[in-house]
């Protein structure tokens, strides 16, 4: 009977080490996943201040000459245009962030439930 529950166990102890690999693998995908999403926002952050700076310049440039030149006004539509498309961007980055971390606090909760099976054995 002994050795029978000590198999199960075993065998027990072994489908909890399984599931906490699965778990930890999961784990280090969604902050490896988390690390490139940030520096993603990172970069689409720096290109849209950058554009909004240029953006700015622009206006500025117009305000100062009160020219009706088309091809500043061109240019203005242009950088407004890259600003939304950068704004979306990021939106959508940060977007995929937070649910990102949302599955990263997921997964630490699986985490925590699989190492609490694991010591109950």
């Amino acid at each position: 009977q002994l050795r029978r529950d000590n198999d199960t166990v075993k065998a027990e102890l072994k489908v909890c080490a399984e599931e906490w690999r699965a778990v930890r693998d999961k784990f280090e995908r969604v902050i490896e996943d988390k690390a490139r999403l940030e520096k993603e926002v990172t970069d689409l952050e720096a290109q849209y201040h950058v554009c909004m700076e240029a953006r700015s310049d622009a206006e500025h440039e117009r305000d100062t000459f009160c020219s009706e030149n088309e091809s500043i006004k061109v240019e203005l539509t242009s950088f407004r245009d890259r600003a939304n498309d950068l704004t979306n961007q990021l939106n959508r980055a940060l977007d995929a962030k937070r649910e990102l971390e949302e599955r990263q606090a997921e997964s630490e909760r699986e985490w925590r439930d699989a190492c609490v099976q694991a010591s109950a054995l």
